[in-house]
């Protein structure tokens, strides 16, 4: 939420004057103008939301060790009881490697489709 403020707060004004002054009101002017323009925030958010959701397992290992019975098991506890319980640090370094390989993928996806204007806080780049 504090990005899609900080992203409202740098939209240009000149804009949204111009887009009142052509009619536009209310959902209109938030869906052809406001939305549009913060697209390169919510392009931000995505790929930090893909990688934060690798990044929970403090979360799962100390509330629940990924179980019972393996019910909330995530990559980040199975690899660290592939590792360091049963001893096997080859599956648990492969394990990593293909975890930072789906992370790298889906990042790149993102990029790929969504475009690489990342953080230009809503302004197009000339």
């Amino acid at each position: 939420m504090l990005m899609y403020i900080a992203g409202l707060t740098n939209l240009p004004r000149e804009i949204l004057e111009a887009a009142r002054v052509d009619g536009a009101k209310g959902l209109r002017l938030a869906v052809s103008v406001i939305i549009p323009m913060l697209s390169n925030v919510t392009k931000s958010l995505l790929l930090l939301g893909i990688i934060g959701t690798l990044q929970t397992f403090p979360v799962v290992f100390l509330m629940t060790n990924g179980g019972p019975n393996h019910a909330s098991e995530i990559f980040g506890t199975y690899i660290f009881k592939q590792s360091f319980v049963l001893g096997d640090l080859g599956i648990g370094a492969a394990l990593s490697v293909i975890v930072l390989v789906i992370a790298f993928v889906l990042s790149v996806l993102q990029i790929m489709f969504l475009g690489s204007q990342l953080g230009t806080g809503g302004r197009e780049s000339a």
